[in-house]
């Protein structure tokens, strides 16, 4: 019985992989799924969850951070705007967030056979028996031009979101785990698929969860 998290760059064709893995194995495939549970969880929409996937910093933190003190150290007061904001989101703070979403990792990986996608299941989940973490990336022009392709849009703006996603779930990571995403000593298996077709990756990743 395994349970097989893959941590993936954007534009490394991770998500496909873990796909693919998931068809060849006749395993689940458990991505957008965490977000769904996180809502019912925490008796939101699943827009206003998505808001908070796989990130750090609390909206409550935001606010106090950009808005609640002055320079000088004197408060602030809110825009009608942001209390709407703050009353709309019901003060889920991205804290609940993560609490939530472990919580559904928890569940999820306890059936076993199962490909988990992102949302740091990895780091959740690592050093446990039967659990395969699983690394996918690859150079960062091969990625840019998977997003360019993708999303229709220019080598600065793919670049652009890139570095943004890297640097966030990065930050994500280091938030919450205390550790390094990229650091391969957190996985098992690294595939770089600047190297290695899909196909191959998908296969490859089958092959150790056969003898894992």
């Amino acid at each position: 019985m395994a349970v097989i998290t893959i941590s993936h760059q954007i534009g490394s064709c991770g998500r496909e992989i873990g796909q693919r893995v998931a068809q060849l194995l006749g395993y689940p495939y458990v991505d957008r799924e965490i977000v769904q549970g996180v809502a019912a969880r925490l008796g939101v929409t699943e827009d206003e969850a998505s808001d908070h996937d796989e990130k750090a910093e609390s909206l409550i933190s935001q606010i106090i951070g950009s808005l609640g003190y002055t320079s000088l150290g004197g408060p602030t007061i809110l825009s009608e705007e942001m209390a709407a904001q703050v009353t709309q989101n019901n003060f889920v703070d991205n804290n609940r967030y993560q609490a939530a979403t472990q919580q559904v990792i928890e569940a999820v990986s306890a059936k076993g056979n199962m490909v988990i996608a992102g949302h740091g299941a990895n780091f959740l989940l690592e050093g446990r028996p039967g659990v395969l973490g699983v690394f996918v990336y690859a150079e960062p022009e091969k990625r840019i031009k998977t997003i360019m392709d993708r999303d229709h849009i220019n080598h600065a703006r793919a670049a652009k979101v890139v570095h943004d996603n890297d640097h966030a779930r990065s930050h994500y990571i280091k938030t919450y785990y205390h550790a390094e995403w990229g650091d391969r000593r957190h996985y098992l298996l690294l595939i770089n698929t600047s190297q290695a077709l899909p196909e191959l990756a998908a296969s490859l990743i089958v092959k150790a969860a056969q003898s894992f």
